[in-house]
Order: C-alpha cells, then structure tokens, then sequence
C-alpha cells in the first residue's frame, strides 16, 4: 500500500458490497474526503443520482462475479457536491478467498466538457442549416 500512496492518480479500493476498504491520498484529494469519512462510503455514494447507483453497483456486481475488469466513463459526486466527469479502471483481485476491485480514476472533466461544446456546435449549425434551407425555398 506505501506504493499505491506515491502513484499520481487515485486508488480506490472495494469489497465485494462496493464499500470503500482503502483509498490513497490522491483520492481524497479529487472527491474532498478525509480517509475516514471515505471508509464509510460506497461505490454508490459517488453517484450523482439513484438510477446512476444503481448502474454503477449492476456493473460491479456483474464484473466481481464474472472477476471481469472494466473501464467505465461516469460522472461522480464530490464531497462539496460537485460532479466530475471520470474515466474508472478496475480489476478484480482475490485475497485470502475475498474477493475486491482494485480501481484507478482519471479525471476527464475538461475532456468532456470540450466534447458537450463540439456537440451543443454541431446541433446549433444542423439547426442554422435546416432554417436557411427552409427560408430559401419559400
């Protein structure tokens, strides 16, 4: 665990239940909790809404079952109610017949944010293009 404290990105990792067992520094750092307050979370708690919780814990069930790793691009609930736009990365890993996801977040906000703009343009030039070809032909 000391080398997943010095990795520059955060490290979540979970029980079988989705319940927070460890995160590194990182992570508190990127969702605003102290060590404490996120060992008594859930993967689910970190959504923004019921129905994204309920994806989120359908897809960990599915991989922890199938011992399926998975990458995932969602949105997550900061501590200060922000949401973030993340790229998750897990595996699934056994130890001493438990079974855990060990997942790796990579914020994606700004990446998002610049693809919304590139679709909200394209909609606005399709609507542009669609009124001047109606204008045209009356």
């Amino acid at each position: 665990m000391e080398m997943v404290e010095l990795l520059p990105i955060p490290v979540l990792i979970m029980d079988e239940r989705g319940k927070f067992i460890y995160v590194n520094r990182e992570a508190e750092e990127a969702y605003g909790y102290g060590r404490g307050e996120f060992l008594q979370l859930f993967l689910t708690d970190l959504s923004i809404d019921e129905e994204d919780a309920a994806v989120h814990q359908k897809i960990l069930e599915f991989s922890l079952k199938n011992k399926r790793k998975r990458r995932l691009m969602r949105r997550h609930k900061k501590k200060d109610g922000s949401i973030i736009d993340v790229d998750i990365q897990w595996s699934i890993v056994e130890l001493q017949k438990k079974t855990y996801a060990l997942c790796c977040i990579r914020e994606i906000t700004e990446q998002q944010e610049v693809l919304r703009t590139y679709e909200r343009s394209i909609d606005l030039m399709a609507k542009i293009v669609q009124e001047l070809s109606h204008s045209t032909e009356v």
